[in-house]
């Protein structure tokens, strides 16, 4: 219904594209003239041409337009010609993109500052919802027109009414667009225009004045804008007008081409000064240059004067020119002046509600459909929304009211604020008192809105209702009341707390856990820890978080960090052992797991450290364990082979040893055989030795325990000691005196330290040595031994009294070192191997602990750990039964239990060559048997101790239950010591005879138990 003057970059489209574009549009409104191309020469197009609205939306919903890449810039250049009105485009989720520059002249600030932020920072906080449901409404709608109301920065208000669309651009956002005009006054506009009507009627009447305006666009009266109060005025006439059809006058367009052969070009640039220079007055028109050409249309009329005043907008944006042609010849008087510009300030306003009314008509019904769908959304929001006027009395309510407080929306309009505490029978009773504080500060500019809680129980269920609330003032100050919006918060709250307790637990667990917990960057920078940290680094808490993961590990680590960050970033974690560098500077092993996690949209690491040190020695104590153990299985496997060969061994030297010295017995001294009956006694000796050796190895030597000062018994062994030693070797003695006694057997202990000293000096060799014996107290084992052996009966724990044997030899190696008290090892040529076999004997017989350390070129140490003696625990020794002489009369009968058939035949021919009686069994059962049936003739059991099923010790216990005063004479080539049988409660054997054993032995045993057979005493 009007011209459209558009300035339109078109991008790439030539005149005949555009031409053909536009013939496209069926939507015709009357009134368009022309459309000019500023790229190229202008194009005439039909009269059927959408107006600028219409075209952009064509032009947004067609393809081939929408994916050029300047289709915003091209719609800015538009939209920046638009004059008073404000051109935008808004994000879909409310962020201002871009806003022309007019913006400004409302106040606001400069359009860089507003791009980028929320358009809810500027809208008036009544008018926002229904603001957000029209622009919502944009998805169902191609247009929209909105009013609305804004707030600058300095708290004036402003109504605008806007046209907005949603488009797409190439990338496929939507986003809205539209212009915004400035339609504050238009409620005032009309009773000011009566008043500036009437004002004109009296002015024309009493002086004969027309009034008309004009609105300049780019220095050409755009459009002509009359208004007439009196129908006969000659002005219409002249201008070739239509009469106007009301008091107020008719807008009649025309175009810069019709105003430009009306007007001189020099006059119409002179219009364009106005703004600057102000009012002008032209007291005589038929003789000023300006009008010469024009004062053949004037001269006609009476009017002889003009005043051309400047009509300018809030924020002194020029709007257009009233002029006030006049009969009066003379000059205008200033209050005549002043009072046409008061009627100038009502015209603008006029013109400009004129201008709006038909469009305030439509956006009245859109406001009202757009009210009834707020209505129907309010409805069925969970929020409550309200509005109290002035006088705190609610004015409004809705939402969802009937749920929260359990009344109807209505039965709560026109209460007063105090009178609805009844709706919060909870509520502190502070609380008004805190909102009257609050209020007061909202009032005082201190705070841009209140905020509160508060409870409510409806249905028994309890809520917490978080509120806001905004103040509104009017444009002059005047405080117009409040609105806010109550919000169900009691499920966030009880999330929050649930929160917290889940927060609350992980932070016991970080600050409780034993491991050191760090909070870390990818970079190592650490941004939190625990209290285990602190302990286990020395540094205080400030301390570490300055610090860096590379602070605390050594330069080793370090050199990993690179490939861990790598491995981390690709796996979300690692797992390693690290070395750790405590703050001063002590390095102790760790076990370090990391995971990586987001926090805020960045990664960080939570790192967990564990001190390994503890486990480290825990497991190096095993080790030691298991490598005693290992020892202790060897020595005793071999210990177990050695007393089954000696045993065995023995029992056979029974019966070479007894038949070589009954032989001797039968052979006369002449005979040749008698020698070599001599040499099998003198190598069965040997054998015998030898059994004993390794009887010795596997602790079945067992030795005669005395409470023994061990200081005494090698000083008086240490000259002899020296005695036999080269000159090259030197002998140190370091015999600490006052020491605690010791159970022990001096002679082994002699041959003890007599066999370390042998090895000491085989491993020192040809080369000049030392060698340094030492005995001392201490209160518990060398740590990190070599070697280590501990029979099951010794004692880990001090006090001790340690005989060391240190020698400055070759030293030996961990595989020399395992085998060195193996029976027949030795690495020296030639030797039997046998001495430290003896060692380990002795020091098992002894309930003692032997270690040694060894390395190669660095000698070898023995140390061998002595139990102190305790008195009350001493054993004493039980002598043999002492029996009396076997009568006169029958032979003694003597009962021979053993399971060596070369045993059997060898006593039973000693005995009967010597006058005894001699029955045979090969096991215990059977030789139980027999006793049984001559128990009461028996003078003597002969006893193996170790027997094949039933022991001999069993066997021993049941002839005592037979016959407790029945003589039993132990043998057995195992044992040398009657300690198994020392039971208070059981009569002893009567003696002990070790094998290997010739027959004059066996008869000395048999004779001082039971005395010679038949009162002669048996030949030797």
């Amino acid at each position: 219904d009007g011209c459209c003057i558009v300035g339109l970059d078109p991008g790439p489209l030539s005149p005949e594209q555009l031409r053909e574009l536009c013939g496209r549009f069926d939507h015709v409104r009357a009134g368009c003239r022309w459309l000019a191309n500023p790229r190229a020469e202008p194009v005439e197009l039909p009269a059927e041409l959408a107006p600028v609205a219409d075209l952009l939306s064509q032009w947004e919903r067609s393809g081939e337009l929408t994916r050029e890449k300047h289709w915003w810039e091209s719609t800015v250049h538009l939209l920046e010609r638009a004059g008073e009105a404000i051109s935008y485009r808004v994000s879909t989720d409310g962020i201002i993109e871009y806003i022309s520059p007019q913006i400004t002249d409302y106040g606001f600030p400069d359009p860089r500052e507003v791009i980028g932020t929320p358009y809810s920072r500027f809208v008036h906080p009544d008018d926002f919802l229904q603001l957000a449901n029209n622009f919502a409404d944009l998805k169902d709608h191609p247009e929209r027109v909105i009013s609305f109301r804004v707030r600058n920065t300095e708290g004036e208000t402003f109504a605008l009414r806007t046209l907005s669309r949603l488009v797409q651009d190439p990338e496929g956002n939507h986003k809205l667009v539209g212009l915004m005009r400035d339609v504050s006054r238009e409620e005032r506009a009309v009773g000011m225009l009566e008043q500036a009507n009437r004002l004109g009627s009296v002015l024309h009447q009493t002086s004969g004045v027309l009034f008309g305006a004009a609105s300049m666009e780019d220095l050409a009266a755009s459009v002509c804008r009359i208004i007439v109060e009196d129908d006969q005025l000659a002005l219409a006439a002249v201008l070739d007008l239509d009469r106007p059809g009301t008091v107020m006058g008719s807008w009649h367009h025309r175009t810069a081409r019709d105003c430009r052969d009306f007007f001189p070009r020099d006059f119409l640039e002179f219009l364009a000064r106005i703004p600057v220079t102000g009012t002008v007055v032209f007291q005589q028109l038929d003789r000023d240059a300006s009008f010469t050409q024009f004062w053949p249309h004037l001269g006609k009329t009476q009017l002889s004067g003009l005043i051309m005043l400047p009509l300018f907008r809030p924020g002194r944006r020029f709007s257009g020119i009233l002029c006030v042609f006049t009969e009066h010849t003379g000059p205008f008087e200033p209050g005549t002046i002043r009072l046409l510009e008061e009627l100038g300030l009502f015209l603008t306003h006029g013109i400009l509600a004129i201008f709006d009314r038909t469009e305030m008509e439509r956006t009245h019904e859109a406001l009202a459909i757009s009210e009834e769908r707020y209505r129907h959304i309010l409805d069925n929001v969970q929020d409550v929304i309200y509005s109290f006027n002035s006088d705190s009395v609610l004015t409004f309510v809705g939402g969802n009211v009937r749920e929260l407080f359990g009344v109807e929306a209505d039965q709560l309009i026109g209460q007063h604020f105090v009178a609805m505490a009844q709706l919060f029978p909870d509520l502190d009773p502070g609380f008004f008192e805190k909102y009257q504080r609050m209020f007061d500060e909202a009032t005082a500019g201190l705070r841009p809105s209140i905020e509160y809680e508060i409870p409510v129980s409806t249905g028994g269920y309890e809520r917490v209702l978080e509120v806001h609330e905004r103040i509104h003032y009017g444009d002059t100050g005047d405080l117009l009341g409040s609105t806010g919006v109550m919000r169900d918060i009691s499920e966030r709250r009880r999330a929050i707390k649930q929160l917290e307790r889940s927060e609350a637990k992980y932070h016991a667990l970080f600050e409780l856990s034993a491991d050191a917990v760090f909070i870390e960057t990818i970079d190592g920078d650490i941004l939190e820890c625990n209290e285990a940290a602190v302990r286990m680094y020395g540094f205080s808490r400030e301390e570490l978080l300055r610090l860096s993961a590379h602070n605390l590990v050594t330069e080793k680590t370090i050199e990993s960090f690179p490939r861990l960050v790598e491995q981390q970033m690709a796996t979300g974690g690692f797992f390693i052992e690290a070395e750790g560098r405590r703050r001063d500077g002590t390095i102790f092993p760790t076990e370090v797991a990391a995971r990586v996690f987001e926090f805020e949209e960045r990664p960080l690491l939570v790192v967990s450290v564990r001190d390994m040190t503890d486990r480290r020695r825990r497991e190096q104590d095993r080790m030691i364990v298991e490598k005693r153990l290992r020892q202790g299985q060897r020595v005793e496997s071999l210990s177990m082979l050695a007393s089954k060969l000696a045993h065995d061994f023995n029992n056979l030297l029974v019966g070479i040893l007894g038949n070589a010295s009954l032989g001797l017995m039968d052979v006369a001294e002449a005979d040749p055989i008698r020698l070599n009956l001599q040499e099998i006694e003198r190598a069965a000796e040997e054998a015998a030795g030898l059994s004993r050796q390794l009887l010795a190895y596997a602790g079945g030597w067992k030795p005669r325990l005395v409470p023994v000062d061990l200081s005494e018994v090698i000083s008086g062994q240490a000259e002899l000691f020296s005695a036999t030693l080269p000159e090259r070797i030197r002998m140190i003695y370091r015999l600490e005196a006052s020491l605690r006694p010791v159970m022990a057997d001096p002679e082994q202990c002699t041959a003890l330290v007599s066999h370390l000293c042998s090895n000491s000096l085989d491993a020192i060799g040809e080369r000049s040595g030392m060698i340094t014996v030492s005995l001392y107290g201490c209160e518990a084992l060398s740590e990190n031994p070599q070697f280590v052996l501990m029979p099951e009966s010794a004692c880990d724990r001090g006090p001790f009294a340690c005989l060391e044997i240190a020698d400055s030899g070759k030293g030996m190696d961990a595989a020399v070192l395992e085998k060195i008290f193996d029976p027949y090892f030795s690495t020296k040529a030639n030797a039997a191997g046998m001495g430290l076999v003896a060692v380990i004997g002795i020091v098992r017989s002894h309930n003692a602990v032997l270690q040694v350390s060894s390395l190669p070129g660095q000698g070898t140490v023995f140390r061998i750990f002595f139990p102190y003696c305790e008195p009350d625990k001493v054993p004493v020794p039980v002598e043999p039964l002492s029996e009396p002489r076997h009568p006169g009369g029958a032979a003694p009968r003597v009962l021979i239990i053993d399971d060596d058939l070369w045993v059997r035949n060898v006593v039973s021919r000693t005995l009967n060559q010597a006058g005894y009686e001699c029955l045979k069994a090969s096991d215990g059962p059977k030789g139980l048997e027999a006793a049984r049936a001559l128990l009461s003739e028996l003078s003597l059991v002969v006893l193996d101790l170790h027997l094949p099923g039933l022991s001999g010790q069993e066997v021993f216990l049941q002839l005592r239950r037979m016959r407790p005063d029945l003589p039993v004479l132990i043998s057995s080539g195992w044992s040398e010591s009657l300690e198994p049988f020392w039971d208070p409660e059981v009569t002893p054997p009567a003696d002990y005879l070790p094998k290997p054993y010739r027959p004059q032995q066996l008869l000395e045993y048999v004779s001082r138990i039971l005395g010679p057979p038949r009162g002669d005493e048996p030949s030797t």
